[in-house]
């Protein structure tokens, strides 16, 4: 789906349409996203610290608007987990996990 050639052309077009999505728009969109072409870079990714900092963005802003159901009474009731063992949140509370053993077994030689 990356770069310019006509099969990366043609499988974003299909992907557009099966999205219900405009060519442009979605292309517009593409030039946005980060993408993860291999295991090597979602693992970086995973890994980084910055990750921890936008997830709790992500965390702090769906609790602040509601978007974690009625019964969530605090952010850290919808816990996340990290790569390196990090919980944000009640660690008995965790939702959402971010484990790279599986990325990493995918990517040339274990990444």
């Amino acid at each position: 789906m990356s770069g310019p050639s006509a099969n990366a052309e043609k499988v974003r077009k299909e992907v557009a349409v099966a999205a219900q999505d405009s060519y442009a728009t979605f292309n517009n969109q593409i030039r946005t996203t980060n993408m993860f072409y291999s295991p090597a870079a979602a693992v970086e990714f995973m890994k980084a610290p910055a990750f921890q900092q936008r997830m709790n963005l992500v965390r702090q802003f769906c609790f602040s608007h509601g978007l974690l159901g009625d019964n969530t009474r605090s952010v850290d009731d919808v816990a996340i987990k990290y790569p390196d063992g990090t919980v944000q949140g009640r660690s008995e509370r965790v939702r959402l996990r971010f484990d790279a053993i599986y990325t990493q077994a995918v990517g040339p030689k274990g990444s």
